[in-house]
């Protein structure tokens, strides 16, 4: 519908969430989901013992266990995939983009892979993380290459940029976690709004500071 549109709005919710229901099932029985072990009844910061779990079948263990899938605001889609080493990672990415671009693809949609868009953070660490690299990346370590199969379900994009930050609903994220870039970006943001306001009230001569 045209923009505005509550109906169009609605449409587009539905078929979205049937699409990313089929997306996270196939990650999960593709065992590259990232499961963090908490206790309900305790604060969220409390550690657990090996917090982090990745795939597998232990039942026992993953009872205690919540999925960390995809973190999803309107169409803006965040994917968290997992591996216990860095080359059976750099084997599940591909096969991980072909299925989700085939599968937004069926429901209707298309990914953009332009800069700015589509992109990705990528930390390889452990035995075999270089080889895996290598491997992996194209163009100095800037893109993976996207396969004949994703190309047709998208607008013939070739390639996922791997970058070190990326701008999200207002806030910058950093591959490394650093908050510095966020933090400026937010202060900067906030006196934008706040200098133009500050010298129309106070330095107006119609408003008291006494």
């Amino acid at each position: 519908g045209r923009q505005g549109c509550k109906l169009g709005a609605v449409i587009f919710n539905l078929i979205y969430a049937v699409a990313l229901s089929k997306i996270r099932e196939h990650l999960a029985d593709a065992g590259c989901v990232l499961r963090i072990k908490f206790d309900e009844s305790s604060p969220f910061f409390a550690v657990q013992p090996n917090p982090v779990y990745l795939g597998g079948s232990d039942d026992d263990y993953m009872s205690g266990c919540k999925m960390c899938v995809d973190v999803t605001f309107v169409d803006d889609e965040v994917f968290l995939i997992a591996a216990s080493t860095a080359r059976m990672l750099s084997v599940m990415i591909p096969a991980v983009m072909e299925h989700v671009c085939r599968t937004l693809f069926l429901f209707g949609f298309r990914m953009n892979f332009a800069a700015g868009k589509s992109e990705a953070f990528l930390k390889l660490v452990g035995k075999g993380a270089a080889e895996a690299r290598n491997q992996l990346l194209r163009d100095n370590g800037t893109c993976i290459l996207l396969s004949d199969t994703v190309r047709q379900f998208t607008y013939g994009a070739r390639h996922l940029r791997i970058v070190g930050s990326y701008n999200h609903l207002g806030s910058v994220l950093d591959s490394s976690a650093d908050s510095n870039a966020d933090v400026v970006n937010r202060t900067t943001s906030a006196m934008t709004v706040y200098c133009p306001l500050s010298m129309r009230i106070f330095g107006s001569t119609r408003l008291s500071t006494k």
